[in-house]
């Protein structure tokens, strides 16, 4: 069974399909993508060698970077430490906080159910043997 980072890569058979898959509208999508900065021997070797979009040095800009998406950022990092980034982080923070929102406006309401008899709920269930 491959594992979830197994099928992130591009040869991953599941990996199209992911891609293809129609997308809930109940679900937002948000990206944080790392381009690794042309100045020094790394951004060098890493943007010449994905071409003129860049890339984390793990993963091309192109590759990473997704049309049907509520928002997404560019973030001058690599890979490794895209996740520790304060722009990643901060751009994090900012989605939990739109998610918030939209739920604190989202009317709660959950209904109980009246009780058909006196008796506690699992006095009704069948008794175990």
């Amino acid at each position: 069974m491959p594992t979830s980072i197994e099928s992130l890569a591009p040869s991953s058979a599941i990996f199209p399909v992911m891609l293809k898959s129609h997308h809930l509208p109940s679900v937002k999508y948000h990206n944080i993508v790392g381009k690794m900065p042309k100045e020094g021997l790394i951004g060098h070797v890493v943007g010449a060698s994905e071409g003129p979009g860049g890339g984390d040095g793990v993963v091309s800009f192109g590759s990473a970077h997704l049309d049907d998406v509520e928002s997404e950022i560019v973030v001058p990092s690599d890979h490794v430490n895209l996740h520790r980034h304060p722009r990643s982080v901060l751009e994090v923070h900012r989605i939990l906080l739109e998610h918030l929102d939209a739920l604190n406006s989202f009317p709660h309401r959950i209904e109980r159910l009246p009780r058909t008899t006196g008796l506690p709920p699992h006095a009704n269930a069948p008794a175990l043997r």
